[in-house]
Order: structure tokens, then C-alpha cells, then sequence
């Protein structure tokens, strides 16, 4: 049996001080940021913001609740979300959650490992 050549995305898990998030990235092409994010099912993952970075989630398995700057909406597949520089986010997951987050610049810089997060 032929092991996934998916196997082969580099994983790196992410701890702070109030969460642990598993992140595979993609790469960065034209000097934007493809990772896909996974989140646990029921976990919270609490509102931060990023000053330097802008993204674009695109939800392709789980469902929950979304908090983009205090307001909670549910998510699902398929759905796409906006995430403007300094906006706050967070998320109440349901079911086991994937999504493709798109950033500029990278939320983690691939160079320095600097990380551009803020808890509110």
C-alpha cells in the first residue's frame, strides 16, 4: 500500500498560553501564505487579532461558531470568512474543524518564526 503524499505537508503545532492549534502549510506563493488550520472538536479557541496580517478562511470540513469582532456565527463547509488586519476572532467547535487559511503576510513568519497574535 502507496503511503499519501499528503503525509508529506509539513505539520507544526502551535502552543500559547491558553490554546494548542495544528497547523500544515502549504507554502507561500507570490508571497502569500497557504496553511490549512485543524481545530479539536469542543474546544474553544479564544478571541485574538493579528495586527500585521489579513486572511481568508475557507471552511472544508466541521462546524461551530465563528466570533469575528464579538458577533458569534455559525460555520460550516463551505463557507468563507474575512479576516481583516486587527480584527478580533475566535472560535466554539463542534466537530472536528479544517480549514484553508489564507494570509498576508504570513501570520507565523516562515523566516523568523515570529508569531503576529494578540489575545482580547
Amino acid at each position: 500500500m502507496k503511503e499519501s503524499i499528503l503525509k508529506k505537508i509539513p505539520h507544526q503545532e502551535v502552543s500559547t498560553d491558553v490554546e494548542t492549534i495544528d497547523l500544515y502549510r502549504l507554502g507561500v506563493f507570490e508571497g502569500v501564505m497557504y496553511e490549512l488550520v485543524e481545530l479539536q472538536a469542543g474546544q474553544e479557541y479564544p478571541p485574538h487579532k493579528h495586527e500585521n496580517s489579513e486572511a481568508k478562511l475557507h471552511m472544508i470540513l466541521g462546524d461551530g461558531l465563528i466570533i469575528l469582532n464579538g458577533k458569534e456565527q455559525k460555520y460550516t463547509v463551505g463557507d468563507i470568512f474575512k479576516v481583516e488586519k486587527g480584527m478580533s476572532h475566535g472560535f466554539k467547535v463542534a466537530s472536528p474543524t479544517l480549514f484553508l487559511s489564507i494570509q498576508k503576510p504570513a501570520i507565523i513568519d516562515p523566516e523568523t518564526g515570529r508569531v503576529d497574535v494578540e489575545y482580547v
